[in-house]
């Protein structure tokens, strides 16, 4: 499966996410666009979170820890195709996320609109190994201890949606 690449095209959206136009999924960031992505975290069983390391040649934060799924939605694709197939993609889950909260991020010169999901999964394998460079469950205490720890090891967007979804699922 190949991994995203900086030409899909992505939805541009307003400060009410409501879209305004399109653009190549490289160039939003640069441009100040407004755009969507999705976050998904996927606990097992125990309720433990698949973390992913974010393989090293990626463009953003490269190697750092985050969500079990992160990804830009196509242009017109819903918060929730989008979710289904990059767990799919990603992971190799099939299954029917639960939507969690819908945010906005403030990232540096743009504004993420963010479907944060859940899915429970026992099981997940690396599908494209240049994009995750490693996956590991952690029980929700040992995350948020290495988050006070070593914060600079996550991704800034993980740990936003990680302190929300703490208070969200009560966990």
């Amino acid at each position: 499966m190949a991994a995203p690449s900086e030409t899909d095209l992505v939805d541009i959206v307003d400060e009410f996410d409501e879209k305004i136009g399109t653009a190549p999924r490289g160039q939003v960031r640069s441009a100040g666009a407004n755009f969507r992505v999705d976050h998904i975290f996927v606990l097992d069983s125990e309720h433990r979170l698949l973390l992913q390391q974010l393989g090293l040649v990626r463009t953003i934060n490269p190697g750092l820890w985050g969500s079990s799924v992160a990804a830009h939605l196509h242009a017109g694709e819903t918060y929730t195709d989008a979710a289904k197939r990059r767990l799919s993609e990603e992971l190799g889950i099939d299954a029917e996320p639960r939507i969690v909260a819908k945010v906005a991020m403030r990232e540096n010169n743009c504004l993420k609109f963010i479907g944060l999901y859940e899915v429970f999964a026992d099981e997940a394998s690396i599908k494209e190994p240049d994009h995750t460079a490693a996956i590991k469950f952690e029980s929700l205490d040992e995350v948020t201890s290495r988050i006070e720890k070593q914060p600079s090891s996550f991704t800034p967007t993980f740990r936003f949606l990680f302190d929300i979804y703490r208070v969200v699922s009560n966990a």
